[in-house]
């Protein structure tokens, strides 16, 4: 597990609210957060990155074990748990699709002051998902079972688009994002078939759902079970599953800060209430937030050592 530690500016004036930790989901690392950290940063907010153990820019740095062949949905949950005992307060989680699931089973004996959750996996698993994705794409199972590699699913532009992002997505974007994807475990891809669902009833923390309006892997009616789940209504922003990198992130981002406000102020959010940042019919349209300067470079980040 990599934890870094990314600053605002000394010239920001502090935001309120918790740090924030950013989870990414399977194949990801904590380089699908580019858009995010700097953008939280310049609004004053104190940003964590995680590269769960096995993933992103070091695959085998000490701390990630056996590697991401191996793992289970408990090291990923682990890898949480060890990271929000670094940072010391406890944060504002925000997590990508198996890292929204990794902070739904986090959350079943920890509590914390908001969860948001962008395109994850419902706590029903993801079984329903993977099979309509293999009827869609029934050409990369030979891949996949050939290699005994999950990874194979998405190794062309093609479906990395239909998958991840939208039409209107960049072809640049696609193609970068393809090129950084990584392996998956498939103990813990098989945990979130089934084999380890989080008990939402023990969940006491407030929770936010976010879903994308074009995801080509979790439907409208897996973004509202999970927000049925947890007693909320679902909120809903442009663009396809990686959100975070896709042309309206900032929609997204701009929900999360809403999100992390609202905590601050001691207001979680209910069912029928709106967040600030989001727009009418509960989309995530802009807010001030949105509207400020362009940002300037962020400040570096500081890796933490497992």
């Amino acid at each position: 597990m990599i934890l870094a530690h990314h600053l605002p500016r000394s010239t920001v004036p502090e935001a309120p609210g918790p740090p924030i930790l950013l989870i990414h989901g399977a194949w990801h690392g904590a380089w699908s957060w580019e858009n995010f950290v700097p953008w939280f940063n310049d609004r004053g907010h104190e940003v964590y990155t995680i590269e769960l153990r096995g993933h992103g820019h070091h695959p085998h740095a000490p701390g990630h074990g056996r590697g991401p062949g191996a793992a289970r949905l408990a090291d990923y949950v682990n890898d949480v748990a060890k990271a929000v005992e670094r940072i010391g307060t406890p944060p504002a989680l925000v997590g990508h699709s198996m890292g929204g699931f990794v902070i739904q089973t986090y959350l079943e004996d920890h509590v914390t002051p908001v969860a948001v959750l962008l395109a994850s996996a419902p706590p029903g698993g993801a079984l329903t998902a993977t099979l309509r994705g293999l009827v869609r794409h029934a050409g990369s199972i030979p891949r996949v079972l050939r290699r005994f590699s999950l990874a194979a699913l998405l190794e062309s532009p093609e479906t990395m688009r239909e998958l991840m992002f939208s039409a209107d997505t960049p072809q640049a974007t696609v193609d970068a994002a393809c090129r950084r994807l990584g392996e998956e475990s498939l103990p813990a891809f098989l945990d979130m078939h089934g084999l380890n669902l989080p008990d939402t009833s023990r969940v006491l923390s407030p929770v936010v759902v976010v879903g994308a309006e074009d995801d080509g892997i979790f439907s409208r009616s897996d973004v509202v079970a999970t927000a049925r789940a947890y007693g909320t209504d679902a909120v809903w922003v442009p663009g396809g599953h990686d959100m975070m990198l896709d042309v309206a992130w900032e929609k997204a981002a701009d929900v999360v800060r809403g999100a992390v406000l609202e905590a601050a102020h001691g207001q979680p959010h209910r069912p029928g209430r709106a967040l600030e940042g989001e727009g009418r019919e509960r989309s995530g349209a802009g807010s001030e937030a949105g509207s400020e300067a362009e940002p300037e470079e962020p400040a570096p980040a500081a890796t933490i050592a497992p």
